[in-house]
This record gives structure tokens, sequence and C-alpha cells, in this order.
């Protein structure tokens, strides 16, 4: 293991020792056992830069490595005297420089690396310490023992400390250095929101405290270290303008720190009174500053407080209100941060009140154009009766007035209406009594007989008449001294209405009469064949008045002028292919009232060949055997029936049958009997046309019957 013998000899008495004392001794053994201990000196450097290994015989004692004895100064044998070292050639030539080494505490004994220890006067004669505290240098000297100055220093945090330390060459010494920690500085500025600096400003760190120059600027000098940080609190405030502010600051040792602080200003407040025009607190008022509010107390007294300020000094607008009592007021008022603003009063003046509602007749119809007022406020009414009055001026919160109307024609009405400042004072209605009108007449058919039981009306008033025809209505409401009226009478379902206009004179009575004609009849039904299908295209007449019935027979004959409340028509339809109607009824009309009466029609058979066999028509043929039989079928039939038929011994037609009789020449006995007949039947596509094929084995005589079932 390499060791430097004298650093390893102050290492051990250190660590026994202690502290000057300690080193003094350490001091004695390292001058004395220098030599004894071999330390290899560097020539080219002037300085001890290497040292040998002992062998394998070598011992410590006290501190000292004591080698074998090999020959040569370098293993001591002999060994070099004071003054001198061993040289490279293994000879011993003078020493020209001392080692000095120690330790750089502060004052809590904590070791202090980076600092710089430097032998003044001396060559090459500087160290810095480790994170130990620890240097060591071995400094060129001018002599062989003497005193220098050694100064350690630690820039910037610690002050310089020098001792006098006696250096003899060829030896090491010791000196340990307790340095001191620099004063700090702290600098800076307060300022307010908008950055101006803000003079006469309070600035404390710990416990230094100055106050701001004109431009805001402050500094704290000479804060007392005792570490190389300190943390304080950095405050500054000034009263009663600005809100305190602070920061946290970490101060280095010898190191001048700035930081900056910004005041906000302290809020504003102010107080007073809401009052009404008597002078009298009102209570339950809002007012607002600066967008801060508040409410009034009992007396209106009211109180605001931390309104936001920009500047030390600023305007707002102070408003009060209290709805719907009172009208809105405002002032503008000066505040100053930090301070309240007393006496600021407002006062309030009572809103104007309003009224509304209806001008109605005693049948509560609005009546328009009507006259209203109320304390010398006034208004006309609108075609609905309604109206308004506003901007009532008030002198208290509530009041009352005498709301009058008036119209032409009516009698004028008043009535007493509660008012309230702010408000509307709504569904104040008048009711007008109008001069009355009365309507008489008689209500008369064609034939000027009077018509009881008809419904007589004019302007919303009704009566109905007696048995002769007179009427009489009374009690019309009118709205001016004359006015018109529909005069409307009726009577359904007998009776087409009628109206007149009739001129009314308040306070008299108007004479006029009505004519009714009577209303229209009409007649409505079927038309059927004989198998009760509908008859469409057929044409039905009643008194000179004619309809078309439609594709299921249905048919209306309507607007039939009646000359009394009662008449008859024969009615009477026909068509092309039916002969005539199966009748030709009478039908009773009465005015203002639909009959009904259905009809049938018989379908022709002998215009196709054919003879009528009830609702059917038959066609028939004489033939041979396997003779082919055609019938021709109305235009309008639908489907058909080919049955094969027969004739009995009497002439009747027997259907489904083929009846075979002799004339005694016949193949067949004289006998009656059935005989199967094979008969094909079918309708030929595109035509209306049907054909039978009789292919009877003997029927000489037999006929071939087609059975046309129409409907």
């Amino acid at each position: 293991m390499h060791s430097r013998r004298g650093q390893g000899s102050f290492e051990y008495l250190l660590l026994l020792g202690g502290t000057i004392l300690v080193a003094t001794v350490v001091l004695v053994m390292a001058q004395g056992s220098v030599a004894g201990a071999n330390n290899a000196f560097n020539e080219s450097t002037n300085d001890y830069s290497s040292y040998i290994q002992g062998g394998v015989n070598d011992v410590l004692v006290n501190g000292t490595l004591i080698h074998e004895q090999p020959s040569g100064c370098m293993y001591g044998n002999p060994a070099c005297g004071d003054g001198y070292y061993c040289g490279g050639q293994n000879a011993c030539v003078p020493i020209v420089s001392a080692l000095l080494s120690g330790y750089v505490f502060d004052y809590s004994g904590i070791p202090l690396s980076g600092a710089t220890v430097r032998v003044v006067g001396g060559v090459n004669s500087s160290a810095t310490t480790n994170a130990a505290g620890y240097y060591s240098v071995s400094a060129g000297v001018s002599q062989s023992s003497g005193q220098y100055s050694v100064v350690a220093a630690r820039s910037p945090a610690n002050a310089q400390s020098t001792a006098v330390v006696n250096l003899t060459v060829g030896y090491a010494s010791m000196q340990n250095f307790t340095l001191g920690y620099n004063p700090a500085s702290l600098s800076g500025y307060v300022r307010d929101p908008s950055s101006a600096g803000i003079s006469g400003a309070t600035v404390t760190c710990g416990s230094y405290s100055v106050t701001t120059a004109s431009g805001g600027s402050y500094s704290i000098g000479n804060v007392p270290m005792s570490s190389a940080t300190l943390a304080c609190t950095l405050a500054a405030s000034k009263s009663p303008a600005f809100v305190p502010n602070s920061a946290a600051v970490t101060l280095n040792a010898g190191v001048a720190v700035s930081k900056d602080l910004q005041l906000s200003y302290t809020s504003a407040s102010l107080s007073g009174y809401v009052r009404n025009p008597s002078g009298v607190g009102v209570s339950g008022a809002g007012v607002s500053c600066g967008g801060v509010s508040a409410t009034t107390a009992g007396d209106g007294s009211y109180s605001i407080g931390g309104v936001a300020m920009s500047s030390a000094s600023s305007t707002c607008t102070l408003a009060g209100s209290k709805s719907p009592t009172f009208v809105s007021n405002s002032v503008s008022v000066v505040l100053n941060a930090g301070t309240t603003t007393s006496g600021q009063n407002l006062q309030l003046s009572y809103a104007s009140a309003a009224v509304s509602g209806y001008v109605r007749n005693s049948l509560g119809v609005g009546l328009g154009g009507a006259s209203v007022s109320c304390a010398g406020y006034s208004a006309t009414t609108g075609s609905d009766g309604a109206y308004s009055i506003s901007g009532i001026v008030m002198s208290a919160a509530t009041s009352t007035c005498t709301l009058a109307a008036s119209k032409p024609g009516y009698s004028s009405n008043a009535i007493t209406s509660t008012l309230a400042a702010g408000t509307t004072a709504s569904g104040q209605n008048v009711q007008l009594q109008p001069s009355v009108a009365t309507l008489t007449g008689y209500v008369r058919d064609p034939s000027s007989v009077g018509i009881g039981g008809a419904s007589v009306s004019c302007a919303g008033y009704s009566a109905t008449t007696a048995g002769d025809g007179s009427y009489a209505i009374s009690g019309i409401a009118m709205g001016s001294p004359t006015s018109t009226c529909t005069l409307l009478a009726s009577k359904a379902p007998t009776y087409s209405s009628n109206s007149v206009t009739a001129t009314l004179t308040a306070g008299a009575t108007t004479s006029q009469s009505l004519q009714l004609s009577y209303a229209r009849a009409a007649v409505f039904g079927y038309v059927r064949d004989a198998s009760s299908a509908g008859v469409g295209g057929a044409g039905v007449s009643c008194a000179g008045y004619s309809a078309t019935t439609a594709s299921d027979g249905s048919y209306t004959i309507s607007g039939i002028p009646m000359s009394s409340a009662s008449a008859t028509c024969a009615v009477s339809t026909s068509k092309s292919g039916y002969p005539s109607a199966a009748s030709t009824p009478t039908v009773a009309l009465s005015a203002g009232v639909t009959a009904r009466q259905d009809l049938q029609l018989k379908f022709d058979c002998t215009a196709y060949g054919a003879e009528p066999y009830g609702t059917s028509c038959l066609w028939y043929e004489r033939h041979m055997e396997g003779r082919t039989m055609y019938f021709t079928l109305p235009p309008n039939f639908a489907t058909a029936t080919l049955s094969h038929a027969g004739f009995d011994d009497n002439g009747n037609i027997q259907l489904n049958d083929v009846v075979v009789y002799t004339d005694n020449n016949g193949c067949c006995s004289a006998s009656e009997y059935d005989v199967n007949v094979d008969v094909t039947a079918r309708v030929h596509a595109g035509s209306n046309k049907i054909y039978g094929y009789n292919d009877n084995c003997c029927g000489l005589n037999a006929q071939v019957i087609a059975y046309i079932t129409y409907g």
C-alpha cells in the first residue's frame, strides 16, 4: 500500500490527540520522522511526489514505517541527515520545499469543500480542500525554516482567515482553519398592480426592516449568515392603501439576492342611507357599487365592503332600487383604497301606478270608444272594451282614485280603485247601462199567413213568433242613439231563413215584418231490376225535375220548389232495353224534407228473341240430332247460365230435362220417358252468344231450350 509518510503520521496523531496541541505534537514528530520514513523527493518538481514501497519485513512503529535494511540512503543505510533527502541516485541531496496540510471548517465544525489555502510568498503554494475539508500543499520556500502567512478563503460564501505557520524545508506542518460566513444582502422593488413603484412601503426580512424609496426600491445589506444559505420571509406592506404581500426568499452568504414584490390595492367600502321623498328610510332596498351589493336595513341604512380597487382612488356608480314601489336612482362616489367612504345617501321617488280593465254593457259585451279617467289621467277603450291608464304619479306607496267611464247612449258609471306605486291595478271593470230599443212585427208565409213558432233574432236578442206570426224583442241595448241590426227569421225545415236590416232607436219601438218562403223538397231511392239488382244509367223524374241513377241504381232529385208545406208528384223511370217500370208511384213531398221512393224495371226479353219466364228469359229451338243452337244475349249481361230443358205433354216447360214424345212414327215407344241429353254450353270469348249441342239419339221432335238467368 502506497502511503505518504508525513501525512500518515499526522493523521494517526490527529486521531489520538485532538486540536492545537495535537498539531504541535504532530509537527515535532513529523520533523523527526521524515528522513526515517524515507520519503521520496522529486527533483524535477521540487516536491515530494512519490514514495517507496517497503520490503516484506517492514514494520510500523509509532506511526513510522521502518524498513528492512538494504544498502543505500533510499533504504536508510545510511540515512540522510536534516535538510537532505535521498535522491534518485540513492544519494542524499538538499531539501528546498516544505509540506503543509490540514482541514478547513465552518463555525459549526462542518468541513468546507472548495476552500483555497495559499502560502503567502511560497512557490506553487496553494491547494483546494476536498469533500472532507482536507488540503495538502507542498510549498516551495525561500528559507530553510521560517514563519509564513497562510490564507484560507472560500468565495463568495466564507470570509478568509489568515494564520502564521512555521515551515521548515523537508518537514511537514499542519494548520487547520475555521471560516466564518460572509453577510448576505437583499434588494428589489415593491410595485403596485400597474408595475408602478410604491414609495414608503415597509419591507422586512427576518429581523431586518427598511422602507422603499420614491421609485419603490429597497435594499437590505449585511445580513449575518450562520450557514451558506438562509431562508427568510420577505414581506412588504403599506397601510391602508395596499394589501400586505410576502414571498419566501433564500439568502446566500456573500451574494446579493434580488426579489420584487407586488402589492394589490386594499378594497374600499362605503355606507349611507336610502330614503323616500319624505326622508324616511327605505328598508329592503338594493344598493350596489363596483359590482358589490347590499340590502338596506329597517332604517334604510346600508354598508358595502370589499369593493375591489385597481388604483389608490377611483369612482363607482352607487345605485339604489326597490322594485316595484320606487324608481331607481344613482350617484357617482369617490372611493379610496382601504378606506370607508360614509354618508353616501340616496333618495328614491315613488314609481308611477297604472290601472286597467274593461268597460262592458249589461250583457258583458265590451264597449269600444268609451272614455275612462282616473286621477286626471284618461284613456279610450279599444274595440273589445279594454283600457289601460299608466303613468299615474304617486306621492305615497298606495292611494285611491275615482275610476269613471262614459259613452254616448250609455249612463256614466264610476268605481273607486286602489293604486299601488309601480303596480298595475288590473281587473278594474266598469259596467255601463245603455238605453234600450224594442223591435216588433210579423213573420208570414208566401200567402201572407202568419207563421207560428218561427225564431226571430236581432243584435244577440231573440224571440219566438206567436200563433199568428207576431213577435216582440225588447231590451235591445243601444250603444248610440240609433243603430241597425240584422233581423233574422227562420223555421226549419219547412221554411227557408230570411233576413232584413232593421233600424233601431234608443227608447223607441221599431216595427219590422218578414216573409218566409217554403223550403224545397227532395226525393231519393233506388231503381232495381226484377232480380233486385241496381240498374245504373236509368232516368228518374218527379215534378219536372230529373236525375240519372248511379251504377248501384241510386238517385237523388233535389231542389223541387214547393208552393205549400206539402205536395205530391209521380216518380217515373226508364232505360233502353227495359219496356217500362213495374209501376209509376206517387210520392208525398214535404217542404224542406227528402222523401224516399224505390222503383223497378223489367227486362224486355222479346227484344232478344226470347220469351219472359219469371224473372228470366227463355230461348228455345227444335232441332234434329247433332244440331247446334245459337242464342243472342243482351249486351248488359255480365253472366248467363245455360240449362237444358224441354216441354211435357201439356206444353209446360220442364227445366233441366228433355221431354221426348212420339208422333207414332218414331223409333221410341209411345210412352213419355226422360232421355239423357248431352248439352254443352259456354260463352264465346269476345262475343255475346252462347250455343248448345243436342246429342239425342232419337229425338226426332226433341227441343233444346236455353234458360238464361240475367242479373
